[in-house]
């Protein structure tokens, strides 16, 4: 009896162990299979998508801006070739040029085929030179009064500066100053004096030494009147 007994719970076992690789291999099979037919399956949605993304010539867009070739070589070869009366002269700008692309637009509703586009030329500025002013600074002077007479200029004036100029030079408008100092050509600008207008320095005496100057008038009465002066004189310079 216990020997029957003991075949019995052994038979289960023994049938699970028959049955179990069999079982195994079917879900290895199952696997491989799935795996097979996902990747065909996602293969497949790619391509859909593709389709469905590209479209056909017939729908695609066509470009807003294209490039293309210009008329004027055409008409130039027929222009050279035909009858043409002899007033009718080619432009002299279109000959033996090759063709510029210019741009063209698609057209709107209502336009011609082939509308040039308006190219926009926004006008520059026009250029201001720049104009340098001198540079100047200021001195603060002792400016006396002289004329040509013999009082002011000794018994032996001609009417001739140092500088080799005659008193009449600018309209009689002139300094004369320590050529150390200011040289010849120096434009000052002396206030009350020649209109507030510059002078030159072309005359210079044994008795200007340093910050002096003296300013010419034309006669002895005008330089009497100025008398002797301090004032702040501007050097143009340059």
């Amino acid at each position: 009896m216990n020997g029957r007994v003991a075949k019995l719970t052994r038979l289960p076992a023994t049938i699970f162990s028959k049955i179990s690789p069999r079982i195994a291999l079917s879900r290895s099979l199952f696997t491989a299979h799935s795996r097979t037919l996902l990747l065909a399956l996602a293969c497949a949605m790619s391509l859909a998508l593709l389709g469905a993304v590209r479209l056909a010539p017939a729908f695609r867009p066509e470009p807003s801006l294209a490039v293309t070739e210009s008329p004027a070589a055409e008409w130039n070869d027929v222009a050279a070739t035909s009858n043409s009366p002899a007033d009718e002269v080619v432009p002299l700008g279109a000959l033996n040029r090759e063709a510029e692309p210019f741009l063209t637009k698609r057209p709107a509703a209502g336009m011609p085929e082939g509308a040039e586009l308006l190219r926009a030329i926004i006008p520059q500025p026009p250029t201001t030179p720049r104009v340098l002013a001198p540079r100047t600074h200021t001195i603060l002077m002792e400016v006396t009064a002289y004329c040509a007479c013999p009082r002011c200029c000794g018994p032996r004036a001609q009417g001739l500066t140092a500088s080799g100029r005659r008193t009449d030079y600018n309209g009689g408008h002139f300094v004369a100053a320590d050529t150390r100092l200011l040289k010849f050509n120096t434009k000052l600008l002396i206030p009350g004096y020649a209109a507030n207008q510059t002078v030159e320095v072309i005359d210079r005496g044994g008795a200007i030494k340093g910050n002096k100057l003296d300013v010419f008038f034309p006669t002895h009465q005008e330089a009497r009147q100025w008398g002797r002066q301090k004032l702040w004189v501007t050097v143009i310079e340059g």
